[in-house]
């Protein structure tokens, strides 16, 4: 279960994901999930985390990333705290997210959950069933909105 202010999720820039996905899959056993062209998430790591190949995306160096049951109240807390929010909140599939620097120039994100709305299903081959996918499914199910049954 995922903790408010808890760190949750590491990102690392890569130019060559092809490459990072073979290193780290032979080298660790971690497995992936192509989420867009220029980015695969990786599993099996400890952690969860991803890889970003693109140029405006990508971070300069490992960003970690903080869970946050209520976005806006984290990025109210992290502003009176004295941080310096780089990023402001913006979404992406599957949730929302935003960057800040500590006092010490740390740049961390802090992202949450956001299930609504859901985007098309896509064709899940040949792909390990990870747990946000199991509960992304279920959530999708609740809602009536995916692999339902056609209304008479």
């Amino acid at each position: 279960m995922r903790q408010d202010g808890k760190i949750d999720y590491v990102e690392f820039p890569g130019d060559n994901l092809p490459a990072l996905k073979l290193f780290y899959g032979l080298a660790f056993g971690w497995r992936f999930v192509d989420l867009s062209p220029g980015y695969t998430a990786f599993d099996g790591a400890g952690a969860e985390g991803g890889f970003s190949s693109n140029p405006q995306a990508a971070p300069a160096k490992p960003r970690v990333l903080v869970y946050a049951h209520d976005i806006d109240r984290m990025l109210a807390r992290v502003r009176a705290a004295g941080g310096v929010i780089t990023q402001p909140i913006f979404a992406y599939p599957g949730g929302r997210r935003f960057y800040f620097r500590d006092p010490c120039g740390n740049e961390l994100g802090v992202w949450t959950e956001c299930w609504d709305p859901i985007p098309a299903p896509r064709p899940i081959l040949d792909r390990p069933a990870w747990p946000w996918r199991r509960e992304a499914r279920r959530r999708a199910r609740e809602a009536g909105r995916l692999f339902s049954s056609p209304r008479p």
